[in-house]
């Protein structure tokens, strides 16, 4: 799976972080370093955005929406940092040129179950707003 992530502005959807994430593991497997840095800057670019754009623009409107919406902000805020905490360490592991299945592991685990929450409730909010606004 080659994803280009050279061409044009990054979209950072959670499909999109997941094709760079998937990238990301296929070249530190292949220990094709170059390749591993390059994609390794365009996931923590692209997580870190699309991070930023939530925590600063679709969470509060979120959270203004009902108290249990806003004790959710605070668990997928958390959950954030885990993430980027994940990530943090896998980066660091990759750039000493180690590959750590367990630190995939983790990271793996962490975006899915972040996203399987963010299914539950927060993204049909978003879409309902969306729909709403057409």
């Amino acid at each position: 799976m080659n994803v280009a992530v050279h061409r044009g502005p990054l979209l950072a959807t959670h499909d999109t972080l997941d094709l760079l994430f998937a990238e990301l593991v296929e070249a530190a497997r292949a220990r094709d370093w170059a390749r591993c840095d390059h994609v390794a800057e365009t996931f923590a670019i692209a997580l870190d955005v699309h991070f930023r754009h939530e925590e600063t623009l679709q969470f509060p409107r979120y959270a203004s929406a009902s108290q249990l919406a806003a004790f959710e902000v605070d668990d997928f805020l958390a959950e954030h940092q885990l993430v980027r905490r994940a990530v943090g360490n896998l980066l660091a592991d990759l750039r000493a040129r180690t590959l750590s299945e367990a630190a995939i592991d983790r990271v793996e685990f962490l975006l899915r179950d972040h996203d399987e929450h963010e299914s539950r409730s927060f993204l049909p909010w978003l879409s309902s707003r969306a729909h709403a606004a057409a």
